[in-house]
């Protein structure tokens, strides 16, 4: 248990418990918003489609940007000025509700600038678990990182409609200002050196920003495949967060509350898995648990057709499991395998690839929903991911080269917590 990086690594524990908190208020205010959006007059799902791509686009444009700055700055620096911005953004958001000068026009345009820093701050976060862990814990540190969002989307599961019923917009609005305020308090404590080499900044930035692109396609072709495959195969199984409100009305003809309870489900078997594996120290082979985990996730698509939720709440937990059991293979081997100084580049990029992808198919699963039925789409969407992962298996292999703590900062140079490298 010592040697849990939660426990040995001091700076990974206040990097972990800001994130969780602000993710948290994050969950409440997204929930909050777009209550308030679709009570608004006139078309709903118009209006909250809206909103969603003013908190999605940002990523997909700014990210690159934004992982270009992180690879020159102190990642401990990007990460405090993309919460203060967040702070402050959110509290001008309140100000304005209370004082009842909030439009839909300008919460879109606020909602864009908030979401304008979560790519400095992601790309950050990423980007320096090695260097608050050490490359030892790093497989451990990756699953409890990755845990972070799916943690929140239980809590915003299972509490967001009672604390919207007791603290109203409002009330959320306040609660997600002040959690960015104390993850900002966790980073700032961080003692860890995150600065760059300083020939980083003297690069040109046009310059990086262009490596960064030619080092996703070009530079690392094995990890170009992985990177491709599990774009292509996020994009079909994302689709399973447009189908679950669809298949709760029309399939199952239950309420809302439903609707929490299967992506609640699915969020479960993320962390339940994230929290074993962070007892682990080795990422496990990527080729095969993505294989594996494309049979299940296609089982849990077909599950969604029975007229039974709680048999789909049972293989949407299931594909929880599957996505965490291969992602964080995954994570880890981006991880061990993009080098230091190019990581914030290309976290960046990955999250822009992926997150382009979800507005994408919600669009052309709602325009297939006039030609083909709900059942037909479901199997279609579980029989396509099963497809590509199957490419896992054929796709040239990156060999990963496993290193010793000593050898880590011997051929890298200090990348261990301090306090880590002693424990562990």
């Amino acid at each position: 248990m010592i040697n849990h990086p939660l426990m040995s690594c001091p700076d990974f524990r206040k990097f972990f418990f800001g994130r969780v908190i602000s993710a948290v208020g994050d969950k409440f205010y997204t929930i909050a918003l777009a209550w308030w959006v679709i009570s608004s007059e006139g078309n709903s799902g118009i209006l909250l489609g809206i909103l969603m791509a003013s908190n999605i686009l940002p990523v997909v444009l700014f990210g690159p940007v934004a992982g270009t700055l992180v690879d020159r700055m102190n990642r401990k620096t990007c990460m405090i000025i993309a919460d203060i911005a967040r702070f402050f953004s959110i509290s001008i958001i309140l100000i304005l509700y209370l004082l009842d000068w909030l439009s839909l026009p300008l919460l879109y345009i606020l909602v864009f600038c908030t979401s304008m820093f979560s790519p400095l701050f992601e790309a950050a976060a990423n980007s320096s678990l090695e260097n608050l862990t050490g490359r030892e814990k790093l497989a451990q540190a990756t699953a409890l990182n990755s845990s972070v969002l799916q943690l929140s989307n239980i809590i915003g599961a299972t509490l967001g409609g009672i604390f919207l019923a007791i603290a109203q917009v409002q009330g959320a609005m306040l609660v997600n200002a002040l959690s960015y305020a104390v993850s900002l308090l966790f980073v700032w404590n961080i003692k860890t050196n995150l600065r760059q080499p300083e020939r980083q900044k003297k690069e040109p930035y046009l310059s990086q920003l262009r490596e960064g692109f030619v080092y996703v396609i070009k530079g690392n072709r094995t990890i170009g495949y992985v990177l491709a495959l599990y774009a292509i195969s996020n994009f079909f199984a994302s689709s399973i967060l447009f189908f679950i409100p669809l298949v709760v009305k029309s399939l199952y003809h239950e309420t809302v509350t439903w609707v929490a309870i299967l992506e609640g489900s699915m969020a479960g078997g993320f962390v339940v898995v994230s929290l074993v594996l962070s007892f682990m120290q080795k990422g496990g082979n990527v080729y095969w648990r993505s294989f594996v985990g494309g049979w299940v996730i296609a089982g849990a698509f077909t599950l969604l057709v029975m007229d039974n939720p709680m048999i789909a709440a049972c293989g949407l937990f299931c594909m929880g499991v599957a996505i965490s059991w291969s992602g964080s293979a995954m994570q880890v081997l981006y991880q061990k395998s993009v080098s230091n100084e190019m990581k914030g580049r290309f976290f960046a990029l990955m999250s822009a690839l992926v997150y382009a992808g979800f507005p994408l198919t919600f669009l052309c699963n709602g325009f297939l929903l006039n030609l083909f039925s709900l059942k037909q789409l479901l199997i279609f969407n579980g029989v396509a991911v099963l497809i590509v992962n199957f490419g896992f298996l054929v796709i040239p292999k990156y060999q990963m080269k496993d290193e010793t703590a000593y050898e880590a900062v011997k051929n890298k140079g200090p990348i261990e917590n301090e306090k880590c490298f002693k424990d562990g």
